[in-house]
């Protein structure tokens, strides 16, 4: 502002004119300083988002691996279940996740209170489901087999 005070008395400006150049000097001034001021509450605030994500990231880490521990047993004929369903994998899922449940406010805690009963019955409903599954393919295995000519599916071979 003291330059344009002095720019102002060098060039000779009016009255008028020196106080809309240092009205101008201080409006730009202002600017600057609103402008860094948003600036620094939009790290801020990122900042917060991102650990509030990395929050969210670790909650729904816990809980997938916590789910995984469960299911694991089911998939015992699955030879890729590891591979598929790997530390690695459920942490790219878990960080993906996190962001999304921030942008919605959601918590791992929320969802477990919310559906908790829910998911209570998804995790009790599996196991048979599972297990009648792979009774259901074997047993047509088996018959496809003895349609063939093998065996009935009890190493005895086929009756015709």
């Amino acid at each position: 502002m003291r330059e344009v005070q002095e720019q102002g008395q060098d060039s000779g400006l009016d009255g008028l004119s020196k106080i809309e150049a240092m009205a101008a000097a201080v409006e730009a001034e202002s600017i600057g300083q609103t402008t860094a001021a948003v600036q620094r509450q939009e790290e801020q605030q990122a900042a917060i988002v991102a650990s509030a994500a990395a929050q969210n990231a670790a909650e729904l880490m816990g809980a997938l691996a916590m789910a995984k521990m469960m299911v694991k047993p089911m998939f015992h004929w699955w030879p890729d279940f590891e591979k598929v369903w790997s530390d690695e994998q459920i942490g790219a899922i878990s960080e993906s996740g996190g962001v999304i449940f921030e942008r919605h406010g959601w918590s791992v805690g929320g969802i477990l209170s919310e559906y908790g009963p829910y998911i209570g019955l998804i995790a009790a409903t599996a196991p048979p489901c599972v297990a009648t599954y792979g009774a259901i393919k074997a047993h047509k295995t088996a018959q496809a087999l003895a349609a063939k000519g093998g065996t009935n599916g009890s190493d005895q071979p086929a009756k015709d």
